[in-house]
């Protein structure tokens, strides 16, 4: 009698979706989705189809072997997408160069995840950190080279090896297989061409001119109007766009105006409700007040904070959250106060370690110091730089970059100047609260 084999996954973030193309055992496993690690399946069924992720992103395999049959344990390996693994020479890195063979990042992320059953060995689970970047390798005794890219346009597999008696399958290998497609989502800021990198672009208020090393110029927007770039639509990438603190309307390229805000608001997008698009979203200092479009108002804050909007607990959502400047306090809705940082710091979270949560960390431009909650600290800029943080290099973590507006030059941590952008400009890697820092 064949195994029957149902695979259960819990993923740490919208991020896994079966592939119908599979099947384990019984034809159709319940794949079900729940935060946190280690849980149990949650009642809720995944939807049909691909769902975003962001890199260290924990997923949570749950195998129960069918009725009157056991299992001994399961192995998991993060491979490229679009293959037929039926046979343990294709899943191994060195014999079939499908599979990463170490992590993209030490400590981070996870290559291979192996767990075995205990008794009775009806059911197994095993954690698993997917992780993105890429990875080359050599494989068929060093005669063959591999890579493999797992990325925002590199969607890439996870496979899932679950070992039972060998009697009881059909071709005597005790190893069934499954495959759970993984994408992920873009998170690198004012990424206008959805390469998943931050690009170096600026906004000219006195001409409305978007300026990106990358791509032509683009003329949206007017003097005194504040830029707000961000993935309004889903498509993976940074869309151009103005808040106008005059009338409180937001213009979008490619879409309607929308009326959202007053004078006096500072304007706070991020995705609030974690459906991959970007929500029009103000903070009222005045009251303490976040608008956020199609949602209920949140109260957090004071006058004179500054809204610092971020996943500080990665779980794929933009948190509420501000910095108090008085007094260096982080406020985060659900998380207690965090001291960290002085008056004249600029507040630049970001995720520098690469985990898939914001990081609270400040730039302190009176010693050029990178300051980061539970990091060593970085000293990069000068007195006359501004703190540009993103994701420069693709890999999944904020890099450290100033930009120096006197002579347009852009400084990478560790990298080669470049040249953009005059006095006057605004950045566009700050969050508009951030930018209120500066000033």
């Amino acid at each position: 009698m064949l195994a029957l084999v149902a695979i259960v996954v819990v993923m740490f973030a919208s991020g896994v979706s079966p592939s119908t193309a599979d099947t384990v055992g019984t034809p159709d496993p319940v794949v079900r989705a729940k935060l946190g690690a280690g849980n149990s399946p949650a009642a809720s069924i995944v939807p049909p189809g691909p769902l975003n992720m962001v890199g260290g992103v924990t997923v949570h395999i749950h195998v129960d072997a069918g009725s009157g049959s056991t299992i001994g344990g399961v192995n998991v390996r993060l491979c490229k997408p679009g293959l037929d693994i039926t046979e343990t020479t294709a899943f191994f890195p060195t014999q079939g160069g499908n599979c990463i063979p170490s992590s993209f990042v030490a400590n981070r992320d996870d290559s291979f995840k192996t767990q075995a059953s205990a008794p009775p060995n009806t059911s197994v689970d095993v954690d698993f950190k997917v992780g993105r970047g890429t990875k080359t390798f050599t494989w068929d005794g060093g005669a063959q080279t591999s890579t493999v890219t797992c990325n925002a346009q590199n969607p890439c597999a996870l496979w899932v090896d679950a070992v039972v008696p060998p009697e009881a399958t059909s071709d005597g290998t005790g190893h069934v297989w499954k495959h759970f497609d993984i994408t992920y989502r873009n998170t690198a800021v004012a990424d206008f061409n959805a390469n998943s990198t931050t690009d170096v672009a600026v906004f000219r208020p006195s001409t409305g001119e978007w300026l990106d090393q990358s791509q032509p110029p683009v003329t949206f927007g007017l003097s005194g109007d504040l830029p707000v770039p961000c993935d309004y639509n889903g498509d993976g990438s940074a869309d151009i766009a103005v808040f106008r603190p005059s009338t409180g309307v937001w213009f979008v390229s490619g879409q309607s105006p929308v009326s959202f805000g007053l004078t006096g608001d500072i304007p706070a997008p991020g995705d609030y409700n974690g459906d991959g698009t970007c929500d029009v979203a103000v903070f009222r200092p005045s009251t303490g007040a976040w608008f956020i479009q199609g949602q209920s108002t949140v109260f957090l804050g004071v006058s004179g904070d500054l809204p610092m909007p971020g996943d500080y607990d990665g779980n794929g959502t933009t948190d509420v959250a501000v910095w108090r400047p008085v007094c260096g306090c982080w406020f985060v809705t659900g998380q207690s106060v965090v001291y960290f940082g002085l008056p004249g710091d600029v507040p630049v979270p970001g995720d520098f370690d690469g985990n898939g949560t914001t990081d609270i960390a400040v730039y302190r431009p009176s010693v050029g110091g990178w300051y980061r909650n539970g990091a060593a600290t970085t000293f990069f800029g000068a007195t006359d730089t501004v703190p540009v943080p993103g994701d420069y290099d693709g890999n999944g973590t904020t890099d450290i970059v100033v930009f120096r507006p006197s002579d347009g030059a852009w400084f990478v941590n560790g990298g080669a100047a470049t040249l953009l952008g005059a006095p006057g400009d605004i950045v566009l890697q700050l969050s508009p609260g951030s930018r209120a820092a500066l000033s």
